[in-house]
């Protein structure tokens, strides 16, 4: 830390203006600032040139006189030339630091050099003021030889008293000069300084004092008054300390104090020193401006805050980068985040590597924000550690300024990989529970325990309350206000009190609501508790469901008493499984109707197939078809139950009646069920013996229920081996490597678990065009031989792909034609997989698709899809891995030519700025040889820009977009001579072409590569009328020596075409035509106007079109530069 002296530099200059007169002014100079600045070593080492004109400097005169230990000493006397004076005096000041101690070399003009040694860093403000006092030192001591300076320690130089009036007159002139070079010393003091009496009033003040402020000098003022009106703190303090000193209870007093302002804030330092003049006290008070300072140690002590806050926060490591130096520091965490070693010395480059290639952008554009505008950064990003493997980190940055001025980046690196992965997990289990929430009809809900905000509702919950969905996130209790009016009070009491959810973690309630769209619905709400880890309910998750059939149902029911409360109790019974309920309900109808029998059959591939049987037929057993009846026959064919009660049947509604029929079943009660809309079987009662009365509609709307919920049973048993079976298939997906796999996976899951025998999948050609089959069903082979490639056109394939919608085609003539070819396929859906192709189900049998069966292909879709991207993704991952392989060699020899090339003309301005710096002083007239200076200077900077300009059109080149534009090469060499019209003109150029083709590019970029290709053709070439001619070849072959990433933009090209830029001019030697295409390479004059950018730009320009360019040349037989770019398609 710098201090200033201990007493005040007016009273330096004071002593130094004294000792100037007197006549051993060496001695009193040295011992003055010795004991102002508190020197330990003072010398003075003066200028002296031998017989053969060498340069050396002699010690003349030192305090203490027998000076020779010091470690800072001697590096200070090892810093004095023996050779280039003038260099060495362009460097003074010379500060530096030794073992602790700092050494300060000053020039003294026309004498040599003053050396001062201290224990403490001395101010920048301080050596300033030091220079200015040097030079009255140095013109105090000039013209003296060394035995001069050196006798100067006699008491009474020789001569002198021989004449004692010559000697007083020179003393008083002595004291007359002492007194005007103080007064000029403390009116040039760069800091404001006053002189008062003891009373306070001001008798003196500088230059500075009077420019500070008002102007005034405030002479004849009392200064402790005009103090104390301020009437602060600081202001107390401050008259305090210089009554003190006036008393004489104190020699000095110092203290620091803020004075803000609106525009800015600033910071002094006062100084007090007490002297007398005749006998009379008075002091020196000065005000330092330290505000530089003072903000340094604020912005230190708020660093040093943070470092401490950084080093108590657990797994978390700080980190420094200086953007000076450019080093990196890292605390032990981050290298331990890293798992690198201690040993390992970072980089900036090295960090931006360690960060996930698709972070990476960001990292570099929140850093590059920071050092332009100081925005501090705060992002969640990968790592790739040393081991290899990724780890979620978050990483901060902090500007860190000196004064105005950006001087680091700090910030901290945590490890948030364990809770990162946990969100992810909890992202992507979200997803598919949303998924699955969409596709079915109940409202699902997620609230908090008081009721006073909804954090999740899937689309049915608006549908089934007959509420906004807006409404119901903003209030979700906005339904109550359709509540039942009989049932509204329960329903409040219910959820005001919440004991239910809270207690046992569950709660239930069933209610009537008027729909507003739908009228009078029954619903049932049931809802969990969600505990946290404490035991604390946190939110209630929920499911309603629409029951208004089953209610009504019940209703009916209800009539039946007990059997329809052993009914309802069976239905609620969530404990038995669904083949369990089923034997039971079969008993349960059995003892109801007064029947002998009851059965499920099952239908599949034209057969039935008796699934449960309770009580007992003789033509009725599990395992065996159903007999073919009257009554079955007519069930199928019919919506509801069918009935027939043999002899004492009154022939109600939908009664059967065969009287030639011989009948296995005289009392018969039935219907069909159906899941999602599909047959799946009958349910049946039967008695050997006819009834003797019909049917009742009680017992009719009995069987009804019972074929309804045995139907949404058996849905939702399918559903949930569906979803299951879904869930294992998208586990399956995940770890699919290729688009193969995917397909057999994925078909195999529509065959086996969605019930869809028929189905395929087909990709889609982006080359061709057109979508490819991938993978089919068995079944599907057998239906469909030779599985097709669609076209595009209007068909209801492309149609679908398109459009990016579902569609089914279940009219027998469409679907037979939607493989282009007939076939025996009468029903199809078509479920497109986004960009990458179709899903396709089909059936034998006109049929309609289910919602749900709709909805689980457009979930195995959806997996598809994902999987397929991901495929292609990992498959562009290896392409850019190696695309990035290849760009870091091209950045190693961009860079390595970078940091010459760019250099040479920044050392040049350099070098041209510091010889003006040393030639001319502020204030002299600049003559021709400066302007002559200042002009290479500012041709350096051109150049420079002309450099960087060119790294910006290299550098620029891939941001226009894939190159698949029809470009006429007729037109773009047209447009390229018109903007070298000036260039022809000047060489007396010619240029000619045969007939061009028409390339797949940019056009804008192959312009500027024919400028760029013409434009060296006419300008290295010495002959007086030069000639450049271009021919073109088409249909060549595909350049097979071409970058992964070149390949990539041209796979679409079946054709290329190879263009030859010809000219006279005087060649290239095989040496520098192997580096033409190098960033920077000059191959012409090196004081030509070029950048050396020219011919790499339009290699840059070829290989992002996907082509090549190479070069022929000799010497003094002119060069030939021949292209191969793509053609347009066909």
């Amino acid at each position: 830390m710098s201090t200033t002296p201990s007493r005040p530099l007016s009273d330096l200059a004071l002593s130094i203006g004294a000792a100037t007169q007197r006549t051993t002014p060496a001695v009193e100079l040295l011992a003055a600032y010795r004991d102002h600045l508190e020197c330990a070593v003072v010398a003075v080492y003066e200028r002296t040139t031998g017989p053969n004109g060498e340069l050396s400097y002699r010690r003349s005169a030192a305090v203490p006189a027998g000076v020779s230990g010091g470690k800072a000493f001697r590096a200070a006397i090892d810093r004095l030339p023996a050779g280039d004076d003038r260099s060495f005096r362009a460097t003074l000041p010379i500060v530096d630091v030794v073992d602790g101690s700092q050494y300060c070399v000053l020039d003294l003009p026309d004498v040599g050099v003053l050396v001062l040694v201290t224990d403490e860093p001395l101010a920048s403000e301080t050596i300033d003021a030091l220079e200015r006092l040097n030079d009255r030192v140095a013109s105090s001591l000039a013209g003296r030889t060394t035995a001069g300076i050196a006798t100067t320690v006699s008491d009474d130089p020789a001569g002198m008293g021989r004449n004692p009036e010559r000697k007083r007159e020179r003393e008083r002139e002595r004291e007359r000069e002492r007194q005007r070079l103080a007064a000029n010393t403390f009116e040039t003091l760069p800091f404001t300084v006053a002189v008062i009496d003891a009373d306070g009033e001001i008798l003196l003040t500088n230059r500075a004092w009077r420019e500070f402020g008002t102007g005034d000098d405030h002479v004849g003022e009392n200064y402790l008054e005009t103090a104390a009106i301020a009437d602060d703190e600081h202001a107390r303090r401050a008259v305090a300390g210089i009554e003190a000193v006036l008393s004489g209870d104190r020699e000095t007093f110092t203290m620091e104090y803020p004075c803000h302002s609106p525009e800015r804030d600033q910071w002094f330092l006062l100084r007090v020193n007490r002297f007398t003049v005749d006998g009379e006290v008075h002091v020196s008070i000065s005000h330092l401006e330290i505000t530089e300072r003072r903000e340094r140690e604020i912005e230190l002590e708020r660093n040093q805050d943070f470092l401490e806050t950084v080093q108590e926060s657990a797994a978390i490591g700080a980190w420094e980068f200086d953007l000076e130096s450019g080093k990196l520091r890292w605390e032990p965490e981050v290298y331990r985040i890293h798992e690198l070693p201690l040993e390992y010395e970072p980089t900036a480059e090295a960090a931006l590597s360690f960060c996930h290639p698709d972070d990476r952008p960001r990292v570099a554009d929140a850093f590059e924000s920071l050092v332009s505008d100081g925005t501090p950064f705060d992002l969640e990003l990968r790592l790739v550690t040393a081991t290899g493997d990724y780890k979620w980190a978050r990483v901060r940055g902090d500007p860190h300024y000196d004064g105005d001025e950006l001087v680091s980046v700090r910030g901290i690196s945590q490890d948030i990989h364990e809770r990162k992965t946990h969100e992810i997990e909890r992202e992507r289990i979200t997803n598919r529970f949303e998924r699955f929430a969409g596709a079915v009809r109940n409202g699902f809900y997620l609230i908090r325990p008081d009721y006073s905000e909804a954090l999740y509702l899937n689309s049915a919950a608006s549908k089934v309350y007959g509420v906004p969905e807006e409404k119901l996130l903003e209030d979700p209790l906005a339904w109550l206000e359709h509540v039942h009016p009989d049932d509204i009070d329960r329903v409040t009491r219910r959820i005001e009190d919440r004991d239910p959810a809270l207690a046992d973690g569950s709660q239930k309630l069933e209610f009537r609501l008027e729909h507003p769209d739908r009228g009078l619905r029954w619903l049932l709400s049931r809802a969990h508790a969600v505990f946290d880890d404490d035991g604390e309910v946190i939110h209630l998750a929920g499911v309603t469901t629409d029951i208004t059939e089953r209610r009504r149902l019940e209703d009916s029911v209800r009539r039946s008493e007990t059997s329809l409360r052993r009914l309802v109790a069976l239905a609620a019974d969530t404990e038995l499984s669904v083949e369990e309920k089923r034997s039971r309900m079969l008993a349960l109808g059995c003892d109801y109707l007064g029947v002998s029998c009851g059965f499920v059959s099952r239908h599949t591939d034209d057969d039935w197939t008796i699934v449960d049987v309770s009580g007992s037929h003789p033509e009725i057993r599990s395992g065996d078809p159903p007999p073919d009846t009257p009554c079955r026959r007519r069930m199928l064919e019919e919506e509801g139950v069918v009935a027939f009660a043999g002899d004492g049947d009154e022939g109600g509604e939908g009664d059967v009646r065969d009287v030639d029929d011989d009948s296995q079943f005289p009392c018969f009660l039935g219907g069909r069920v159906t899941v999602d809309g599909d047959l799946y079987g009958t349910l049946c009662f039967v008695d050997e013996t006819p009834r003797d009365r019909e049917f009742t509609p009680t017992e009719r709307t009995f069987v009804e229920l019972l074929v309804q919920w045995l139907g949404y049973e058996l849905a939702g048993q399918n559903a949930e081996r569906m979803l299951r079976g879904l869930n294992t298939t998208a586990r399956r997906l995940v770890s699919a490597g290729t688009h193969a796999a995917i397909g057999s996976i994925a078909t195999a899951c529509a065959d086996d678990v969605l019930e869809f025998p028929i189905a395929g999948i087909w990709t889609h050609d982006e080359r061709q065009n057109t979508l490819v089959p991938l993978a089919a069903t068995t079944g599907s082979d057998a239906v469909v031989d030779d599985p097709p490639t669609f076209e595009r056109d209007d068909g209801p394939i492309w149609s679908a792909f398109e459009a990016g919608n579902r569609r089914v085609y279940d009219d027998p003539e469409i679907a037979a034609r939607v493989y282009d070819r007939p076939t025996r396929i009468r029903a199809v859906a078509v479920i497109p997989l986004g960009d990458y192709g179709v899903l396709l189900a089909g059936a034998t049998e006109q049929r309609s698709f289910a919602e749900g069966d709709l909805t689980r292909l457009e979930m195995l879709a959806s997996t598809v899809e994902a999987a397929l991207e991901r495929a292609n993704r990992e498959q562009l991952l290896r392409e850019t891995r190696a695309e990035l392989e290849r760009s870091n060699r091209k950045l190693e020899q961009f860079a390595y030519a970078a940091s010459h090339d760019v250099k040479e003309p920044l050392r040049s301005t350099a070098n041209y700025l510091t010889l003006f710096q040393e030639l001319y002083e502020e204030g002299d007239a600049i003559d021709t040889a400066g302007l002559e200076l200042l002009e290479q200077a500012v041709t350096g900077t051109e150049r420079m820009r002309s450099m960087i300009d060119g790294l910006l059109h290299y550098s620029r080149v891939e941001t226009h977009g894939e190159p698949t534009d029809a470009v006429p090469l007729e037109e773009v060499l047209e447009q390229a001579t018109r903007n070298l019209a000036v260039r022809i003109e000047e060489t007396n150029g010619t240029i000619t072409h045969d007939t061009l083709p028409t390339v797949r590019g940019d056009t804008g970029l192959l312009v500027q590569l024919f400028q760029n290709l013409l434009d060296n053709a006419l300008k290295y070439n010495d002959t007086p009328t030069p000639r450049v001619h271009v021919t073109a070849e088409s249909d060549v072959p595909t350049p097979s020596d071409r970058s992964a990433s070149v390949a990539g933009r041209s796979e679409t090209a079946d054709r290329f075409h190879r263009i030859r830029v010809e000219d006279d001019g005087v060649g290239l030697d095989a040496d520098a035509a192997g580096r033409a295409f190098d960033v920077f390479e000059r191959l012409g004059r090196r004081d030509d106007e070029g950048t050396g950018m020219g011919l790499a730009l339009c290699q840059r320009i070829v290989e992002y079109h996907g082509g090549t360019i190479t070069l022929e040349s000799e010497p003094g037989s002119g060069t030939t530069v021949e292209l191969l770019l793509p053609g347009t398609e066909p």
